[in-house]
């Protein structure tokens, strides 16, 4: 993994370890979560740099087999990062859950476009 993009990694970690109040009490179960995001950036960046490296030479369908290769190991990253977040979120008290509530909407901002556009509330 290039060290940018580990640098970031890193600092993502920090951050969130910050934002999320993580005690000394809770440092197993977020280190797992810690280093699932870390393993699941270094997979990400060999999956894209050996994709770039082939890009050129690909016709139209090894370009989209490449595509679906990459969103594969995107929802299997997810699944192994929900995995390890669901045990850290499991074990934080209430008042830390709500916390990391606050924290992962802000992250995310608010409703995706597309899921307001097909929310059966939408009134526009």
């Amino acid at each position: 993994m290039s060290k940018d993009i580990q640098a970031k990694v890193e600092a993502h970690i920090k951050q969130l370890h910050a934002q999320l109040k993580i005690t000394p009490q809770e440092d197993n179960d977020w280190n797992q979560f810690a280093d699932v995001m870390r393993t699941n950036a270094r997979d990400m960046d060999t999956a894209m740099n050996e994709r770039q490296q082939q890009y050129l030479s690909m016709n139209a369908l090894q370009n989209m087999e490449s595509y679906q290769k990459l969103a594969e190991t995107h929802a299997e990253h997810l699944e192994k990062l929900v995995s390890a977040f669901e045990t850290l979120y499991n074990a934080l008290p209430d008042q830390q859950k709500k916390l990391a509530d606050q924290v992962f909407k802000a992250r995310v901002g608010a409703e995706p476009k597309h899921a307001a556009a097909a929310s059966p509330t939408r009134t526009e």
